[in-house]
């Protein structure tokens, strides 16, 4: 099922609106989305009730941000009430994307990620196309990693990094149990296969075979997880930042005990070391709490173990100096 797109914008601005529409062509004749367009509205239809058909029913939603469209009562006052208000319900994805030179951060808009990157104005590109591109990718990086077909319904919800992350490692956890116990049972099965045939064969009766799992059993299936000393990956902003930009990143364990307590380095090569301490549990989850070696921020990382080895996982930054923002990332 392809996501729907709805893209605001002031008719003063149409030529840009409609140099968007024509990068997102790739994205619609791989069936990916669907773009509807004002123009679609047939001679006599009523035109706001149209508008408002699509808006409320779109999965993603642009809003093309110049001086034109925030003058506008209609864009204003209708498009983006509504808009801003199915964002916060997380029923759509709201992108604000900044055509022209203005003053939006001052407004409701100025809370959400905004293209292109660093809220750099189309015109102000020397080259718009290169601008247009730069929001194709940005567009690219919802779809793929904030919006998720919750069931058969049809419809589209907005999920954040770290929920997905934790979605993944609930099924992973839930899918390794399954096929331990499996094992376990096809083991006790076979055992007492076995010795039934073995007591058929002496004479004796038939010895049967407890299901419970042996101490053995229970003391492996509780191990403590044991992090690798270094994993190289990258870090990309989800929200809050002024660049979306990946950053290398490298994880040193420097040490973990019996109980699952860690010290470790968050590093950011060529830049910055932060130490963090931290825990690893049972169900191959951790968690790292990190002071910056050089601001006021404060990271509380959240990371899963995947079969492979590799970590996955989120980070919040907190700074009472340069505000809050989120990102995810991923090492091996």
């Amino acid at each position: 099922m392809s996501i729907k797109i709805f893209i605001s914008y002031a008719h003063a601005d149409r030529d840009l609106h409609e140099r968007l529409v024509k990068h997102l062509f790739p994205l619609v004749h791989y069936g990916k989305v669907t773009v509807w367009r004002d123009l679609e509205i047939p001679p006599g239809a009523d035109w706001e009730k149209q508008i408002r058909m699509q808006l409320d029913t779109a999965d993603l939603i642009l809003l093309l941000v110049s001086a034109d469209f925030i003058a506008s009562k209609y864009c204003w006052n209708e498009e983006v009430r509504t808009a801003l208000e199915r964002h916060k319900a997380r029923t759509a994805r709201v992108v604000p994307i900044i055509l022209k030179p203005v003053h939006w951060q001052g407004t409701p808009l100025g809370q959400l990620q905004a293209l292109p990157p660093g809220a750099k104005p189309v015109t102000q590109w020397a080259d718009p196309d290169a601008a247009f591109v730069e929001v194709m990718k940005g567009i690219l990086r919802v779809l793929d990693n904030e919006l998720v077909l919750p069931d058969q319904s049809g419809t589209l919800a907005y999920a954040d990094p770290r929920t997905r992350m934790r979605l993944k490692s609930l099924l992973l956890l839930g899918g390794t149990l399954l096929v331990g116990c499996l094992v376990i049972l096809l083991v006790l099965n076979m055992t007492n296969i076995y010795l039934q045939k073995s007591g058929s064969t002496s004479g004796g009766s038939p010895t049967t075979i407890s299901a419970t799992p042996s101490p053995t059993t229970s003391l492996a299936s509780s191990a403590l997880p044991r992090l690798k000393s270094l994993y190289s990956g990258e870090e990309t902003c989800t929200q809050g930042c002024p660049s979306n930009t990946p950053d290398a990143l490298q994880i040193a364990i420097d040490a973990q005990d019996q109980s699952g307590n860690i010290t470790a380095r968050w590093i950011y090569p060529n830049r910055n070391t932060n130490p963090c301490t931290g825990k690893v549990t049972k169900d191959k989850h951790f968690t790292l709490t990190c002071t910056s070696s050089y601001q006021d921020y404060v990271f509380h990382i959240e990371g899963a173990i995947y079969p492979d080895g590799h970590l996955e996982g989120t980070n919040h930054v907190e700074s009472p100096t340069h505000g809050n923002f989120d990102s995810s990332w991923t090492a091996s």
